[in-house]
């Protein structure tokens, strides 16, 4: 059922603009604190959509703003 929708999520889009899918990072890491798991991402007319991610992405983000030690 997961295959179907994310097909069908790939496929409407792309009826109606430019579609692509993104793999932000790939493979599985070691277990280490410094590394995060992929995670994907689908750009229809140039708004990208994360459809699958773990914590890992959500830490990355959080580090790039001021209060988590990112820059201004």
């Amino acid at each position: 059922m997961k295959n179907k929708f994310l097909l069908l999520l790939l496929i409407v889009p792309s009826l109606y603009g430019q579609t692509k899918l993104i793999v932000l990072g790939s493979g599985t890491p070691n277990p280490d604190p410094n590394r995060a798991g992929s995670a994907y991402a689908v750009v229809v007319n140039e708004t990208p959509y994360l459809i699958d991610f773990g914590p890992g992405i959500i830490r990355r983000a959080a580090s790039l703003s001021p209060p988590w030690g990112g820059g201004n």
